[in-house]
This record gives C-alpha cells, structure tokens and sequence, in this order.
C-alpha cells in the first residue's frame, strides 16, 4: 500500500474513552479516525477549517466498518490510518485502517471505509468539487490500491414502527451537537449501539458486546432541540443483524439507518487478590 499520501496518527486512549469493559467505545473510535480523516484532508487543502474559509463543509452519507479483534483499551494506544480512496461524480471515498498499539498486520484489528460530499455551509447543498478542490492534484494524492467502497451498500428502511420491539426517543441537546448545530454523526453511532443493546438485552455489570460489523447511511439531519425516535429488531433474513432506524419525532421522515452484527459475551469475574 502507497504511504506517502496516508496520515498515520497515535491516540492514547483514556478512562474517559471507554465502556464497562474498559475498551473504547464506538463513538469515541470515530472521533479519532475522523480527527486524523482531517489532517489527511489538510494535505490536500480540503480539511475542515480551510474549506469553512471558503464556505464550505464535509458531509458525510455513509460508513462502514469491519471488526476482526479487540478493541484497545484504557492505556493503551489507537492507531489511525486515513487514506483518500477515490473521487466519483460529487461523492468521495475514504479509507481508515485500526492498529491496537503497533502498525502491523498482527495488531489490525478493524478497517473503514466511509462516503462524504462537499456541501455549501449555510444550506448544505452539494457543491461540485473543481469548485472546492484542484481535482489532478487530488487524484494524484489517494490511493485506490484498497478499495473498499462495495462494502458501502445502501441500506433501506425494513422496520415497522408499530411491530419494532424497540422504541425509544431522544431529545438533541447541546453535548449531541456539531459546528452546523447538527447532531453528530458519532453520535449517531452512539445511538444505534445503544438501541441494539436494548434490543439484545446486554447486562453492562456482566457481558459485553463484541462487535464484528456497523454500517450507518445518513439521511436527513437532526437539528438542535429535535427528537429523534430510534427503532432496533432482528433482520427478518438473517437475525445475526439487527437493523436500527431513527426517524423525526413520531413522523416518517427517515434521519439514519444501521445495521449491525456481534455477539454478547460473558465477561468474566474478577476474583480478589
């Protein structure tokens, strides 16, 4: 895999960082890989603060994420790789690859790949991006050598709100939000984990989820002060998924959709010393 045009950051990952089981929680993990998603843009002239200079923001629709170990714990140290895959149309493709302490194969224990498009700021339209970007330049700096954007497949509301076993409500408060007053996308992750543990029934006090597999495609943006009711069952053809939908208050307007596979785990007891 080409390097030079890769960002490879280090983060320690902290007490605050991580669930009952000590290791990092989802939401946060993506808060690092999108942090070193924007240095990797900065090569290119496109991080977050340049392009507010131009008026313009990141959008992300989609993002997929593959798990094949554990997760890293308090103390211990996350590695991000970030990558720019490709351009097509308005739509661009990034890759994220998750080392547990060292860079190497061993140590890999889950890969990303996730969609964005540049949008105005104010209104959030999609900007074409020779408008935003040098478009030679860009492609002469990603690296299509792993692409992994088949994994980004859209996903379709399947839930019936009335048959859901799982129904709850959310209210965006002022934690939840982003730069555009917008809830953000992490956090959108942070929901839907947390509606599949509901659905699954997880004890925080003895088990802990093992997650092999998220994917999330966003649909419409949930604003500050807006509640979001969020639905999780079992996929009718494969109940190793759950499918999770969050939807604008109590109508059908579709905010997010998710899906998810893992299992839960006995955690065992800590005995005295």
């Amino acid at each position: 895999m080409t390097t030079s045009h890769h960002s490879i950051e280090t983060y320690q990952v902290t007490f605050q960082d991580v669930d009952p089981s000590g290791r990092i929680h989802l939401h946060r993990l993506m808060d690092y890989a999108q942090d070193c998603d924007d240095r990797n843009c900065k090569l290119m002239g496109i991080d977050s603060q340049t392009l507010l200079a131009r008026e313009a923001c990141w959008l992300l629709i989609g993002n997929s994420l593959r798990f094949n170990g554990q997760l890293p714990m308090a103390g211990e140290q996350l590695i991000v790789d970030s990558w720019s895959i490709r351009l097509d149309g308005i739509r661009f493709y990034r890759g994220n690859r998750y080392y547990r302490n060292q860079r190497s194969e061993d140590s890999l224990f889950g890969t990303g790949v996730s969609e964005w498009i540049l949008a105005d700021v104010h209104q959030h339209r999609p900007l074409r991006p020779p408008k935003v970007l040098d478009i030679e330049s860009f492609i002469a700096m990603s690296d299509p050598s792993a692409d992994d954007s088949k994994e980004l497949t859209r996903l379709k509301p399947v839930l019936n709100p009335q048959l859901a076993p799982v129904r709850f409500e959310y209210l965006v408060g002022l934690g939840d939000i982003d730069m555009n007053t917008h809830l953000h996308n992490t956090h959108y992750i942070r929901l839907a984990l947390d509606a599949a543990a509901r659905l699954l029934d997880l004890d925080p006090r003895r088990q802990d989820f093992s997650l092999q597999a998220f994917q999330i495609h966003y649909k419409a943006e949930i604003d500050y002060g807006d509640t979001l009711e969020i639905m999780a069952d079992l996929d009718f053809d494969d109940p190793a998924w759950v499918n999770i939908e969050g939807r604008f208050g109590s109508g059908a307007t579709t905010s997010f959709l998710a899906r998810l596979r893992g299992s839960l785990i006995d955690r065992p007891r800590r005995g005295l010393v």
